[in-house]
């Protein structure tokens, strides 16, 4: 991955998905990674208080300002491992 194409999104149920999609992964045989962070209400308003002052004022931009361009999973976790922010995480190939 080269650069993260990250994506925030609402469910129907009020949940906040941050994920990202990695194209035609060569380590995958050419399939696709797909990762969704899921977070309710209550953990991703804990999120958004904890994240440092940026430059950016969009959440996807803050991100990944924060987090590097190609989105530092392991860092990501540990930041929300430090502030107690609770999430549900899915990776996939297909």
């Amino acid at each position: 991955m080269y650069k993260c194409d990250l994506m925030i999104s609402r469910t129907e149920d009020g949940f906040i998905h941050i994920g990202y999609e990695d194209l035609n992964v060569s380590v995958f045989g050419g399939g696709d990674y797909e990762v969704i962070y899921r977070f309710d209400e209550t953990n991703y308003k804990k999120l958004l208080e904890n994240l440092p002052k940026t430059t950016k004022t969009h959440t996807v931009d803050r991100l990944l300002e924060i987090f590097g361009e190609r989105f530092d999973e392991e860092e990501f976790k540990k930041f929300c491992e430090k502030h107690d922010i609770k999430y549900k995480f899915w990776n996939m190939v297909h």
